[in-house]
């Protein structure tokens, strides 16, 4: 279109000197006016119009549309990009957070469940050695009892008559007392015991309830750290190619932009 342009302006430019030739040529054969004037109006004349044809010839047209500049496009590829960026740490950051509270809570209950486990171990100790003391009284209850069926003999041999009676501290009857209270508390043991190991079975059952659910959540937050993690380097591998892609049209667009300008 360029070249036809310059070619319609070179005719117009040759057949109006032509004419102003031919105009010229009659003038000096008939009338043979000042050839000063002449050429002087006719001089201004040519030139201007040689000076708009140049100026026309050499303005391009411009297109109606040129490609959006490579900065805008790289400003909107990298808000696009850090946007996404943004979503995905944020996801990650509340992973993180879901994890850390499963990790106290399975810490808490722990805890409680290693502090049950020694109480109960207490315990286990304290009624052992009730037991023991337990069988140490009756064994000298035994013997005591022996012994006093013994004196009582020797004593009524020898006091027939009287009414003597003196309190024995290792009596039947005081070790009867002593068993009697320690039965009572070996019963009361026993209860605080069954409590022990029905809090012990809960807390353990509680425990192995949030370890179950803690490995779960952790392996779906795996997961789904691995699909973001994935997702990730598809959208950053893609952003790659759509700048490689916007590169190239970029070059194509400033060749074609040289050469309209040529």
């Amino acid at each position: 279109e360029l070249s036809h342009y310059m070619n319609i302006n070179d005719s117009m430019y040759t057949s109006h000197l032509n004419i102003s030739l031919d105009g010229l040529k009659f003038s000096d054969e008939t009338t043979e006016p000042n050839n000063d004037e002449i050429v002087n109006g006719f001089e201004p004349n040519c030139l201007s119009k040689i000076n708009n044809g140049n100026n026309k010839a050499s303005t391009p047209k411009k297109p109606d549309s040129f490609p959006p500049a490579p900065s805008l496009v790289n400003d909107l590829l990298s808000e696009l990009n850090i946007s996404e960026i943004q979503k995905l740490k944020q996801q990650l950051m509340q992973m993180e957070r879901e994890k850390m509270n499963l990790l106290s809570t399975l810490q808490e209950s722990q805890k409680q469940l290693e502090n049950t486990r020694g109480a109960l171990s207490e315990q286990h100790e304290k009624v052992g050695r009730l037991t023991e003391n337990l069988n140490a009284m009756k064994k000298l209850q035994v013997s005591k009892e022996r012994q006093s069926a013994l004196d009582n003999e020797k004593e009524r041999d020898s006091h027939e008559d009287g009414d003597y009676y003196e309190v024995d501290i290792n009596g039947p009857e005081i070790l009867e007392c002593k068993y009697k209270v320690a039965m009572a508390e070996i019963s009361d043991l026993k209860e605080e015991l069954k409590a022990l190991k029905a809090k012990y079975e809960e807390c353990e059952s509680k425990y192995e309830e949030d370890k179950s659910r803690y490995e779960t959540e952790s392996q779906a937050l795996t997961e789904k750290i691995s699909s973001l993690d994935k997702s990730s380097r598809q959208d950053r591998e893609q952003v790659i190619r759509l700048e490689k892609e916007l590169r190239k049209v970029t070059d194509v667009a400033g060749e074609t932009q040289g050469s309209l300008s040529v």
